[in-house]
């Protein structure tokens, strides 16, 4: 959390530096400003939208999390340390179940927090659809920009490709683990898992890189799925009021011509494309 909180002190103090970050009147800069206000005080964009009604169902979901993800983080800590007296698998369990806990109570906790600060974007800027919401949206919860720009159809590729990649990291990353302790062990002297006994430390060597390659890859995927987001959220927003009908199509008809000074008019057929 105070690594978290150092992080966005460090991103978001260049910009209260910035003079004209205050004196900027446009749409970008309100919306920027009312961002950095919502995150230094979480509730602010509610307030300033006149809507302090949300508050309290905002800081008791937050609260709450936060809370439940405390006591978890308690629980985990003593059946740990039970199950490293014990070795018995029902502590094990145990643990591993607070754990999940925990972390999935804190990444709610965060999913409130970021929700507060869209709402307060979106109701600002509900008459103005805004690029720079959009992105901020994307930015904090992935695909959030693709839903205000009313994108649907573009969720599915955003969290099935990114929970593919996700798995792929999962899975590559224990086996990466896998072969790189029977690796060293093999390497050491030492006595190898079951499954290894079977393998040179050549094939050990092997497989423990191809896992660990496909690993990164998956990592660089992740991210670049994440920075696809963003930006497709930002393009999407500055093309949404375009006019992109289906009547793009090339006509002749016939149209009076001028002829110039003396000329008068005469008729004929124009070439007209819409574009």
């Amino acid at each position: 959390m105070c690594c978290a909180a150092l992080l966005l002190f460090a991103v978001l103090m260049p910009h209260v530096a910035d003079a004209q970050f205050f004196s900027d009147t446009t749409e970008r800069g309100r919306t920027k400003r009312l961002w950095l206000a919502s995150h230094l005080l979480p509730g602010y964009g509610q307030i300033s939208n006149r809507q302090a009604w949300k508050l309290p169902i905002y800081y008791a979901g937050m609260g709450g999390l936060v809370y439940s993800g405390i006591r978890q983080n308690k629980l985990y800590l003593s059946s740990y340390d039970a199950y490293a007296q014990s070795g018995l698998e029902a502590d094990q369990e145990r643990y591993v179940h607070h754990r999940l806990m925990r972390n999935m109570s804190f990444v709610a906790a965060g999913t409130v927090y970021a929700a507060g600060v869209i709402d307060a974007l979106v109701v600002r800027n509900r008459e103005v659809h805004s690029p720079t919401t959009a992105t901020i949206m994307s930015v904090l919860i992935p695909g959030a920009g693709q839903l205000y720009n009313q994108r649907y159809f573009k969720l599915p590729f955003i969290y099935g490709g990114g929970a593919a990649l996700f798995y792929g990291m999962s899975w590559n990353g224990k086996m990466y683990n896998r072969f790189r302790e029977a690796l060293v062990a093999s390497s050491n002297g030492e006595e190898v898992p079951l499954w290894a006994r079977n393998r040179s430390t050549s094939n050990l060597e092997h497989y423990t890189n191809m896992y660990h390659r496909n690993r990164d890859l998956c990592v660089l995927g992740f991210v670049l799925l994440y920075v696809a987001n963003i930006l497709d959220a930002n393009v999407d927003a500055h093309l949404y009021t375009w006019n992109v009908d289906a009547d793009l199509s090339m006509r002749i008809a016939p149209a009076q011509l001028d002829l110039g000074p003396g000329g008068g008019t005469a008729w004929g057929l124009a070439l007209n494309i819409n574009l």
